[in-house]
């Protein structure tokens, strides 16, 4: 690599599993860094890690079908499979590559969420809102008043919070 490169530190938040090509775009990053300088990313755990995220979606799958999630294709668990970012970094030419697991709350919504609140965020701030949009107003209704219940099980003074887990990943260039 050259010893050029602008930078000796990379670090993304929950953005390189979406990646529409991950293997050239993990390469482009180690070639923008110095000989031994450092990556670091944190991202999802698998989804069944993520009470968060399970929760939403198995609500939505009890009123409409959901596509069948293709593994490894960009999305917010893209990279929740430790094998498949060893070889993605490996590939790159990254190397001493290690995973510290994060354990904790996610805030749904952001501090101070209420249900309501928090379901409208996930119906019209993230992805799965897609997913639901195109339903009848019938079934985005029931969604919503379900989603509304889950978050009212899961609120405390500060908010709705739910578990989630991530990896904190680093690799050496």
């Amino acid at each position: 690599m050259p010893e050029d490169a602008p930078f000796d530190r990379l670090f993304s938040r929950f953005g390189a599993m979406f990646f529409s090509e991950p293997y050239p775009a993990f390469a482009n990053l180690r070639r923008m860094l110095r000989e031994g300088g450092r990556l670091d990313i944190a991202v999802w755990a698998p989804i069944d890690e993520n009470p968060w995220q399970r929760c939403i979606m198995g609500i939505i799958k009890e009123h409409i079908d959901l596509p069948t999630p293709q593994p490894r294709a960009p999305g917010p668990f893209a990279l929740g499979d430790q094998d498949y970012v060893i070889d993605l970094l490996q590939s790159a030419g990254f190397c001493g590559i290690s995973f510290d697991a994060w354990t904790g709350e996610q805030r749904v919504g952001g501090p101070g969420s209420d249900p309501e609140s928090a379901a409208r965020f996930v119906l019209d701030g993230m992805h799965i809102g897609d997913l639901v949009r195109p339903s009848d107003a019938e079934v985005r209704d029931a969604i919503q008043r379900d989603l509304v219940a889950l978050f009212g099980r899961n609120r405390d003074d500060d908010g709705v919070r739910m578990g989630a887990k991530a990896w904190l990943v680093s690799a050496s260039a």
